[in-house]
C-alpha cells in the first residue's frame, strides 16, 4: 500500500511540475518586445518579422480603425506605415516602436496613397507604385509576437501536466473505491 501512495505522490508532483513548466514556456513564448530582439526594418522585405524603429515624428494618420490607426511615421528620413494604439504610444516616454511586420493589405492601398497625396501634393504616386516610397509591409505594434518554439514546448508540457493529472484523478477515485469496498466486507 505504501508503493502505491508513493507512485500516486510521484505523478501528482511531476504533473505539477509539467503544469508549471507548461504555463512559463506559453508565458515565455508570448513575448513582450524587447528592443535587443528586433531587427532593423530596411533588411525587412517579408511579413511576420519583428522589429524596432526609432520615431522622429509621426507625420499623419492614414486609416481610422476602430480599435487602432495607422499613420505616417518617420524614422532617419524614411516614413513608414505603422498600426498603433497612438494614445499608448502617446503615454509612453519611449520613441522607439516595436512590432511585427504585416503586407500591406489592399483596403489600405486607396488611403495610403489618397493620404500621400494630402500630405505632400505628389500626385506621382498611385496603387500601382506605392511600395516604391513604403515598401509592401508595415509595421504592426499592437500585434503580440509569439515565438512557436517557446509555445510548443509549453503546450506540450502542459498537455503532458494535465494527463498526469487526470491519471491521478482516477487512480485516488479507484484507490478510494478499493479501500471503501474494503472497509464494508469487514
Amino acid at each position: 500500500m505504501k508503493k502505491n501512495e508513493n507512485i500516486n505522490f510521484l505523478i501528482l508532483m511531476l504533473s505539477i511540475l509539467l503544469l508549471i513548466v507548461g504555463v512559463f514556456f506559453i508565458y515565455k513564448g508570448i513575448n513582450n518586445y524587447n528592443e535587443e530582439d528586433a531587427i532593423n526594418i530596411s533588411d525587412i522585405v517579408k511579413d511576420d518579422k519583428k522589429v524596432a524603429i526609432k520615431v522622429d515624428k509621426i507625420l499623419e494618420k492614414v486609416r481610422d480603425n476602430s480599435f487602432n490607426d495607422y499613420y505616417f511615421v518617420m524614422s532617419e528620413n524614411h516614413v513608414y506605415i505603422v498600426k498603433i494604439d497612438i494614445k499608448k504610444y502617446n503615454e509612453s516616454n519611449n520613441k522607439i516602436i516595436i512590432g511585427v511586420t504585416k503586407n500591406i493589405p489592399k483596403y489600405l492601398e486607396d488611403d495610403i496613397v489618397n493620404t500621400w497625396k494630402k500630405i505632400k501634393s505628389d500626385s506621382s504616386i498611385n496603387k500601382d507604385n506605392y511600395y516604391n516610397y513604403f515598401g509592401k509591409i508595415y509595421i504592426d505594434a499592437t500585434h503580440k509576437y509569439i515565438n512557436n518554439n517557446y509555445s510548443f514546448i509549453g503546450i506540450i508540457c502542459l498537455g503532458i501536466g494535465i494527463c498526469l493529472c487526470i491519471l491521478f484523478v482516477i487512480k485516488e477515485c479507484l484507490s478510494g473505491s478499493v479501500r471503501t469496498k474494503k472497509r464494508r466486507s469487514r
